[in-house]
C-alpha cells in the first residue's frame, strides 16, 4: 500500500518581498520617461536586461503598451513577459507583474515603482517586488532568491542612476551594448 501524497507544491508557498528607496539627481519627468513612458525600452539602459521589446495589445487606460519581454541575464532566469496592471502619471507609480519565464519554483512576481519629486533635480525611486514560491524547495530558496534580487535591484538602481543623471547609459551597459554590435 502506498503512503498518502503530501503535495508541497500545492500547500506550501513563501512569500519574498524586497523594497528598495533610492535618490538620483535628476528632474522626475526625465526619471518617469526612463522607467514608464519607456517601459518597453528598459533594455536600453539596464544591463541586468540585455534587450526587452514591447507587447502588442490593448494597454491600461493611459499606459504606454500593454507589457514587454526581456531577455534576463540574471542566474535562474532567461526571458521573462511582463504586463503593466497600473499606471498613473499623475501620481508617477506603475505595477508590472510577469507573466511567464520565471523559474519552476517561483509562482508569482510583481513589482511597484512610485516616483517622488524632491526638488527640481531630485527624485525619490520607491520599488517594492513581491515573489511568491511554492514548495519545500521553494522555501529553502527564498533566502537565496532574496539575496540574489536584492543585487539585481542594486544594478538597476545604479543603471538608472546613471542613464537618469547623465543621460547615457552606465558603462557596464554601454560594454553589453557594444558586445551585442560585434
Amino acid at each position: 500500500m502506498l503512503a498518502p501524497r503530501f503535495d508541497f507544491d500545492q500547500r506550501m508557498t513563501t512569500t519574498v518581498s524586497i523594497d528598495r528607496d533610492f535618490v538620483v539627481d535628476a528632474p522626475i519627468e526625465r526619471v518617469w520617461k526612463i522607467t514608464a513612458e519607456d517601459f518597453a525600452n528598459v533594455g536600453s539602459w539596464a544591463s541586468q536586461i540585455p534587450n526587452s521589446t514591447a507587447h502588442a495589445g490593448e494597454a491600461i487606460e493611459g499606459a504606454p503598451t500593454a507589457g514587454r519581454t526581456c531577455a534576463i541575464a540574471v542566474p535562474g532566469f532567461s526571458k521573462i513577459d511582463e504586463a503593466l496592471t497600473a499606471y498613473d502619471p499623475a501620481e508617477r507609480t506603475f505595477s508590472y507583474e510577469v507573466l511567464s519565464g520565471l523559474p519552476k519554483l517561483v509562482t508569482k512576481a510583481s513589482n511597484q515603482w512610485h516616483l517622488v519629486e524632491l526638488g527640481p533635480n531630485q527624485t525619490r525611486i520607491e520599488l517594492r517586488g513581491m515573489f511568491e514560491t511554492r514548495g519545500l524547495l521553494g522555501r529553502v530558496m527564498a533566502p537565496m532568491l532574496k539575496l540574489n534580487l536584492t543585487r539585481t535591484s542594486k544594478i538597476i538602481e545604479s543603471d538608472l542612476r546613471h542613464m537618469a543623471e547623465k543621460g547615457v547609459p552606465s558603462p557596464a551597459k554601454r560594454k553589453q551594448l557594444d558586445k551585442a554590435r560585434n
